[in-house]
């Protein structure tokens, strides 16, 4: 604070809410600061100025930087011209004069003297809910006059989407002028839709001279990938797709649903067909789905399948070859690897042995014993239809009567007989019904499947056993997570747990499960005797 007889120092803080708002606006407002200091004897130290932000936000960089600077003592007081330029919140502009107060610096409002009467709390509490009344009315007349101009097709403001310009006069949307926009446009969703990559895409565009945006720079990845799911190029105009603003202001990410935003078909001339368009959405979803593991440069099994016996899953580490020291993969346990601590202490294992003896177990035990596997997975469902039905009627008769005490307490409390406990009591029956309905659609699953034969095995098997046999690990990622459940490490050993399913010719096998053990110092052996034959 300053000193008793010293002058005070001031900032200033202006604001304008759109960049259509000329600069007069802020001069006007700083000579007025300027003029109030003046008068007042306060000295201008500083002033905070933001251009086309609105006040219903505090997502303003210069207004934060002052209500930081205001915690350093820089300054007694903040001045601004009007109180409507601070904030257009009562929320905001409450809780950022608590700040400012707690930071013992005075807010004054150069146009509006309140005082310090009690009368002045009231006055001034009018005055910021009518500018918050003032913004809300505004901002409900102008979506009311851009909501009319959607449903006639009409330009509404924004960045103009590659291949499109505005007639001037009807200010509906038009092909660009420059041809190459369009041609940009359509060589983007062309070589997407055989396929390519951004990278190549960009590179293929810069050969040709195509690789520009709507205002000449490069385009980048994100760019051609916002293109691409842009589906005004198919011609469907679209307008209010953003969801409703938040208290941390709009997602750009978040969209309403399809009935709730304006879509009107042929309100755009069209630049691609639907078919291509939707080609491109399925496949660039479908690569979305794809796992990781197919992206990287050195094979890897059993991403998504290794688990620690602590219960978290084990990742894979890779170390490139160096001087002295050649290339190492292996697998580490994740908790281990970000937690200091004693609650695991599972050694990493080394990725290519554990992979190998994984693919000759799959090997030995489905591809060469096919007649055991398939007798145990016939066996397993023969067993579970013999006790299936006592089961069902065990699980029919515990849902009966949990019908009954919800239906008795329901009316119980219409007779005005109710109280908290049996509210909670009818909760705790709902959560008993759910659980013993879902135990019964699983006993009745075992109904819809059939028996299955060794020759129907061996035609499902014959696809993929030659994969399994020479190893070849990217083609065996692709299924292997159809016949292994899970593998988990142990100190001194590693289980794989197999999962025997089969669909044949629209008819489904039981799932059968069985687990097999591998030593750890096996799988040592086993790696001395890769290492060596490489």
């Amino acid at each position: 604070m300053a000193k008793k007889g010293a002058v005070k120092r001031a900032v200033g803080y202006a604001r304008v809410s759109t960049d259509m708002q000329n600069e007069s606006s802020i001069d006007a407002q700083i000579y007025g600061i300027k003029e109030y200091c003046e008068k007042h004897g306060y000295c201008l130290a500083n002033t905070y100025i933001d251009f086309g932000i609105s006040g219903t936000t505090d997502q303003r960089p210069q207004f934060q930087q002052m209500i930081a600077d205001s915690k350093k003592g820089q300054f007694e007081a903040v001045m601004v011209h009007k109180g409507d330029r601070f904030a257009r919140s009562r929320n905001l502009s409450s809780t950022y004069k608590e700040i400012l107060a707690k930071n013992n610096v005075e807010y004054i409002s150069v146009t509006e003297c309140f005082g310090s009467e009690p009368e002045s709390v009231l006055l001034e509490g009018l005055t910021e809910a009518m500018a918050e009344y003032y913004s809300r009315n505004l901002a409900r007349e102008v979506r009311k006059g851009l909501l009319q101009k959607a449903r006639d097709c009409l330009y509404t403001g924004g960045n103009l989407p590659l291949g499109y310009d505005v007639d001037p006069e009807t200010q509906k949307f038009i092909l660009a002028k420059n041809e190459d926009e369009i041609k940009t446009v359509q060589m983007i969703f062309q070589m997407k839709k055989e396929n390519y990559g951004f990278t190549e895409i960009i590179r293929a565009l810069e050969e040709k001279g195509l690789n520009k945006s709507k205002k000449g720079n490069p385009l980048s990845k994100s760019a051609i990938n916002w293109l691409l799911h842009n589906e005004r190029y198919t011609g469907l105009y679209i307008y209010d797709r953003l969801s409703a603003k938040g208290a941390n202001g709009r997602n750009g990410h978040l969209f309403k649903n399809e009935d709730e935003m304006i879509r009107i078909e042929g309100g755009l001339p069209q630049i691609i067909d639907k078919q291509t368009f939707d080609e491109v959405q399925e496949l660039m979803i479908k690569n979305r789905k794809r796992n990781g593991r197919f992206h990287k440069k050195y094979p890897v099994l059993l991403t998504g399948l290794l688990e620690c016996e602590c219960g978290y899953s084990y990742f894979n580490c890779y170390r490139k070859e160096r001087p002295g020291h050649k290339a190492y993969s292996s697998y580490h346990c994740s908790y281990k690897s970000s937690h200091k601590t004693d609650r695991c202490n599972n050694k990493g294992i080394e990725q290519t042995s554990l992979d190998d003896a994984v693919l000759d177990l799959l090997y030995k035990h489905f591809y060469e014993d096919i007649t055991t596997i398939t007798q145990k997975l016939n066996d397993y469902r023969q067993e579970k239809i013999d006790s299936l039905g006592a089961d069902l009627q065990t699980l029919k008769k515990q849902i009966t009567a949990n019908e009954i005490k919800v239906k008795n307490i329901v009316e119980a409390i219409a007779q005005g007989m109710s109280n908290p406990a049996m509210f909670d009591r009818i909760e705790e029956l709902e959560l008993e019904r759910d659980h013993l309905e879902n135990k019964l659609d699983e006993a009745s699953k075992v109904e819809n499947t059939a028996a299955i034969s060794e020759d129907e095995v061996i035609s499902i098997l014959e696809k993929t056993k030659e994969l399994v046999r020479t190893k070849n690990i990217p083609e065996v990622q692709r299924f292997i997570h159809k016949y292994i459940h899970k593998v988990v490490v142990h100190k001194d050993s590693v289980k794989v747990t197999f999962n025997v399913a089969f669909s044949f010719c629209g008819k489904n096998s039981a799932t059968y499960r069985f687990t097999k053990e591998l030593g750890r110092e096996e799988l040592k052996d086993r790696q001395y005797q890769i290492r060596k034959a490489v």
